[in-house]
């Protein structure tokens, strides 16, 4: 019963991420992610792709601002655990 249970909430976490994204990305490339086979299966990811350093600063300041934003947010947290990290990749081209 419990993996169905978080199985839910990472279900649920996904498809508000990407309602979230859709409404607000403002041109921004986005995946949303989760282990299908192996990994921590109550895992989701969201994977963002920005020109730049000073990109990313301003979405997440602009995303901060936006109507709705704190109504997301609080959802969001209701969804989740506390803890996970944030991680800033340089692709190589």
């Amino acid at each position: 019963m419990r993996s169905r249970r978080v199985l839910a909430h990472q279900v649920a976490t996904a498809a508000l991420l990407v309602e979230d994204m859709k409404r607000s990305n403002k041109g921004h490339a986005f995946r949303v992610c989760g282990p299908v086979i192996a990994g921590p299966f109550d895992a989701v990811v969201l994977e963002i792709e920005f020109k730049n350093l000073n990109d990313y600063e301003t979405f997440w300041t602009e995303r901060a601002a936006t109507p709705g934003y704190a109504e997301f947010r609080n959802h969001f947290w209701q969804l989740t655990a506390p803890g996970g990290y944030n991680e800033l990749w340089e692709i190589a081209e």
